[in-house]
C-alpha cells in the first residue's frame, strides 16, 4: 500500500513486427494487486505492453509516455483477476 514506480524510463526491445502473445517480455510496469499507489512521471520505450495494472484499487497512473516506433499491443492495460 503507498508504494509506486516515479521518475523512470523503461527502455524494451520489442520488435516493430510483433505479434500477439509470441514476444518474450518485452513490458514495462505491471503492478498486481496494488492499494493506494501511483506510477507517476514514467516513459516506457519499445514495449509491446506498456503499464498493466492486475487487480489494483486506488491507483492513479499520471505523466506517462510511451515511445517507440512499435505498435503497443496494450499501452495501458486495466484488469480484474
Amino acid at each position: 500500500s503507498g508504494a509506486g514506480v516515479e521518475g523512470v524510463t523503461v527502455l524494451c526491445h520489442a520488435p516493430k513486427d510483433h505479434r500477439h502473445l509470441t514476444n518474450q517480455g518485452h513490458n514495462g510496469v505491471y503492478l498486481n494487486r496494488a492499494v493506494n499507489s501511483f506510477v507517476r512521471n514514467v516513459e516506457v520505450r519499445s514495449a509491446e505492453n506498456g503499464i498493466n495494472l492486475a487487480a489494483c484499487k486506488h491507483v492513479t497512473v499520471r505523466g506517462v509516455r510511451f515511445t517507440g516506433p512499435e505498435m503497443h499491443h496494450h499501452t495501458l492495460a486495466c484488469r480484474v483477476g
